[in-house]
């Protein structure tokens, strides 16, 4: 459970440094190559994602029900078509 905390924590401070390269800091405005030298990485790591998802195992734990399942407990058919149908 550690190790998920630990991802937890690398992951928000990845989204925190990609935050202050696109809007910049309080000292530094936005620098339109370093947010393209991004966008480039951010293309490779979803090209890498989408040609390895059949290495994932999603029959353990299918979450994408549990994302289609409303407040009412009804799974809304058009979320549930996009995350499970091919």
């Amino acid at each position: 459970m550690l190790l998920v905390f630990q991802a937890n924590d690398d992951v928000t401070k990845c989204i925190v440094a990609i935050k202050s390269i696109l809007y910049g800091g309080a000292d530094q405005e936005p620098q339109a190559e370093v947010i393209s030298q991004l966008s480039v990485e951010m293309y490779n790591v979803l090209e890498m994602l989408f040609t390895n998802l059949h290495r994932i195992d999603f029959e353990v734990c299918p979450p994408s029900v549990n994302l289609a399942t409303s407040d009412r407990g009804v799974i809304d058919t058009t979320v549930f078509d996009t995350l499970v149908l091919p």
